[in-house]
């Protein structure tokens, strides 16, 4: 049976401090053990990229961090990352 993640997708932060609320919300949901970080060292166009894990469904989450006035960052699943390349 394919369990759809409770996570929504976020296309764009509307502004950097909206990403980082985000970003703490995220890194308290591996702490409560909810999520694993998948350790990596690539980047999105030179941009940090963090790859996380929803342990309730195992999809792979891909947090691309902003760039103020060039990009807006996105939580997006890995799939659809992958597919609008």
């Amino acid at each position: 049976m394919i369990q759809i993640c409770h996570w929504d997708e976020i296309p764009k932060f509307r502004s950097i401090i909206e990403f980082n609320k985000f970003n703490s919300w995220i890194s308290s949901q591996i702490e409560k053990g909810n999520a694993e970080e998948i350790l990596t060292d690539e980047t999105y166009h030179g941009l940090e990229k963090r790859r996380i894990k929803c342990l309730d469904c195992n999809t792979t989450w891909i947090l691309v961090s902003p760039d103020p006035g060039y990009f807006p960052g996105f939580w997006k699943t890995e799939e659809s990352v992958t597919d609008n390349r």
